[in-house]
């Protein structure tokens, strides 16, 4: 995973996007696993920089052919523009899923929601403002999909905070211990 994230063609596009070439991979190298008809780790319309540091972009690599039946991407084209939005426990999804995410009504306020259909190894790079949400997995097999994040070295928030990232391991502990509970 690292020698992907690495790799001299995708830190170039992220630098690109970044307007840095001063960059940082972020540590955690995540392999999204969809199971079929599972709700609890999908991640509902949200937004990336919610969860991590205030700069960044966002690379997206399914493993396999997305779209809506096997739980695709699906994004809110240009919303990204309006900055960081609230989030919330979503009441709806109360037992059935970790994540905070966007409100109803903010969702409701979205110009566009495009349901992504991407080949297998296609690329995303989006800006950690982006609002995009996955669906659940309708289909029979799992989906799987890579992201890696990338900051930029030079952003005076980062700095601020000593190059770190956010640790929401806390948040994490008490979203699965909501689900320990849940009826």
């Amino acid at each position: 995973m690292f020698e992907l994230a690495s790799s001299r063609l995708l830190t170039s596009w992220v630098m690109e996007v970044l307007g840095s070439e001063r960059i940082a991979i972020h540590p955690r190298l995540l392999m999204i696993i969809s199971m079929p008809g599972h709700e609890w780790h999908v991640a509902y319309w949200h937004q990336d920089r919610f969860y991590g540091p205030h700069v960044h972009v966002v690379a997206y690599i399914p493993l396999q052919n997305t779209g809506a039946f096997n739980g695709g991407l699906m994004v809110a084209p240009g919303e990204h523009k309006r900055g960081l939005m609230p989030h919330a426990h979503n009441e709806a999804l109360s037992g059935k899923n970790k994540w905070i995410t966007l409100p109803p009504e903010v969702i409701a306020s979205f110009k566009e929601q495009r349901q992504l259909e991407l080949m297998a190894g296609d690329l995303v790079l989006f800006d950690g403002l982006l609002p995009h949400s996955a669906n659940v997995n309708y289909s029979e097999d799992v989906r799987f999909a890579v992201t890696l994040r990338y900051t930029d070295l030079t952003d005076p928030f980062f700095i601020e905070r000593g190059w770190r990232w956010e640790d929401l391991a806390e948040e994490g502990r008490r979203a699965l211990a909501r689900k320990e509970n849940a009826p």
